[in-house]
């Protein structure tokens, strides 16, 4: 006997000489159950229980072989699942929410964010775009502009630009977003070269008219600018 697999409500066994096998059982620590012969070949039978029989996919079982004119032959299976057995319709979720993927977090399979944690981080630098001051329409007219020059991307946030680390470029001056308001200068460790000096920073009334916004320098440094010039803006997907 070379494998015990469990497909569609059937075990099927596959070995050599199966032609001359007249009876199968199948048993546990506690319960021996019947199974019927639904097909045979020399290499091949399908089977299935005479009664109710819940399997533990992976469990140890003996196989109890009856043959015409010998003794019944017990040996140890392994219960395999058939490729293709479970469809994702009958899988449970797992307590999953929409989105998530199975993760492996060193001991078990569980579900996780897709684009962070254990698993990997699949935040990528789409580019930048042609310089804009800072109306933009919004954070909505923003993303549109990511959108447009690299589909699938979006406006990159200060948070976004360091989980980048040393995949993004820092080559150029550009508008960032998620710092909504700040302290001084000091406080907040923002560059006082441009002169705005303890001023509280808002990021150009949420991108959408004038005063002071906050634009990334290639040092990596975040100053307040006016929101009257121009910038790209760094798009991440």
């Amino acid at each position: 006997m070379t494998s015990v697999k469990l497909t569609k409500g059937t075990l099927i066994l596959s070995g050599s000489n199966l032609q001359n096998v007249t009876a199968l059982k199948i048993r546990d620590m506690k319960n021996t159950s019947s199974l019927n012969i639904l097909s045979q070949s020399a290499t091949q039978i399908t089977t299935a229980a005479t009664s109710t029989l819940s399997l533990i996919v992976g469990a140890a079982y003996s196989l109890i072989i009856s043959m015409a004119h010998a003794d019944d032959l017990t040996i140890p299976v392994l219960v395999q699942v058939a490729d293709g057995y479970f469809s994702p319709s009958v899988l449970s979720s797992g307590n999953a929410s929409p989105g998530v993927v199975l993760k492996w977090n060193g001991t078990v399979w569980v579900p996780a964010p897709d684009l962070v944690g254990v698993g990997g981080n699949m935040l990528t630098f789409a580019g930048y775009t042609a310089s804009t001051i800072a109306a933009m329409g919004g954070f909505k007219g923003a993303n549109a502009l990511c959108d447009s020059a690299f589909p699938g991307s979006h406006f990159a946030s200060i948070d976004e630009i360091m989980r980048l680390g040393a995949k993004y470029p820092w080559t150029k001056e550009v508008w960032i977003r998620g710092i909504q308001t700040g302290d001084s200068v000091g406080n907040m460790g923002f560059d006082n070269n441009a002169g705005y000096g303890n001023t509280i920073l808002k990021e150009c009334r949420g991108w959408t008219g004038s005063g002071i916004g906050p634009m990334l320098y290639q040092t990596g440094t975040v100053f307040g600018e006016s929101c009257a010039n121009a910038h790209p803006i760094a798009c991440v997907q």
